[in-house]
This record gives C-alpha cells, sequence and structure tokens, in this order.
C-alpha cells in the first residue's frame, strides 16, 4: 500500500516570490521548509526515513525526479535534497541552499505531516507528498484559499 497526498501544491511553483499579500516570513528559516524572498520550492516529500543523512528509499526518490523530469518536463528546475555533512535541524535549508535554491525539491523525510502521518504510523506504507507553501501561506485553511489567490 502506498499512499500520495497533495498538500498546497500549487499555491508555489513555478517559484518566486512575489504574493499578492505577501509572505509574512520572507525571512530564511534555517529549521523549516526552504523558502526565501524569491523561492518558494515545491516539495515532493517521502516517508518514512529513518536517516535524514542518506537515501533509505532511493526507488521512490527515483520515482519522484522521473515523475518530475520525463513525464513533466521540469527537470532543470529540480534537485534532490539530502542532509550528508549537514545538521539534523538544518539539512533542509542547507542542503537547497548548496544546491542554489531549485524550485522543486525531492527528499525522504523523517517527520510527516498530519495528512499522511496516520498512513505511515498504521498502514507502514511509504508515503509521497507534493505540498507547496503550507507554513506562511496568507490563505491556508482559509476562505481566500482559492484558484485565483493561488
Amino acid at each position: 500500500t502506498n499512499y500520495v497526498n497533495l498538500d498546497m501544491a500549487g499555491v508555489n511553483w513555478p517559484g518566486g516570490g512575489g504574493a499578492p499579500h505577501g509572505d509574512p516570513e520572507p525571512q530564511i528559516d534555517e529549521d523549516g521548509y526552504p523558502k526565501d524572498e524569491e523561492v518558494w520550492p515545491m516539495r515532493v516529500y517521502i516517508g518514512p526515513s529513518l536517516d535524514h543523512d542518506l537515501f533509505n528509499q532511493p526507488g521512490m526518490v527515483g520515482l519522484a525526479q522521473w515523475i518530475g523530469s520525463d513525464a513533466v518536463g521540469v527537470e532543470a528546475q529540480m534537485s534532490t535534497l539530502v542532509g550528508a555533512g549537514h545538521e539534523e535541524s538544518t539539512w533542509k535549508v542547507d542542503d537547497w541552499l548548496e544546491n542554489d535554491r531549485p524550485e522543486i525539491i525531492v527528499y525522504e523525510d523523517t517527520t510527516a505531516r498530519s495528512d499522511h502521518d496516520s498512513f505511515q504510523r498504521n498502514l507502514g506504507t511509504v508515503t509521497m507528498g507534493f505540498g507547496g507553501l503550507v507554513d506562511g501561506y496568507w490563505c491556508y485553511h482559509q476562505t481566500c484559499d482559492t484558484l485565483e489567490e493561488m
């Protein structure tokens, strides 16, 4: 059993700030999701992973890359993130910066958001999430969360 989750995937790609209401926190948050005042990468996160510094599920990482490159044609904007050589608390941002701030990032994660945590815990399944700017999106779970606003 596998689970694919789309969570705010349309909010930020093809990257770039310029939010109509402004991003409330445009500064880089070292222990948060990679983003800055210009790029809000779409995140493709795979879990569960036991380690932040190596790929435990290279097949799923490869599948995510294939979906983006072969099927959609966004390989020039995509990069994988892995925390080798970085602190566990800041590896996502550190590796994102080292990779020149790609607009689509693929990584394994040791934590899960609420949308798919129960699938990992209760079913022992692999999850793949496509996520946008969730934390900091001005319309997250609000009535203004419409296609026009995105």
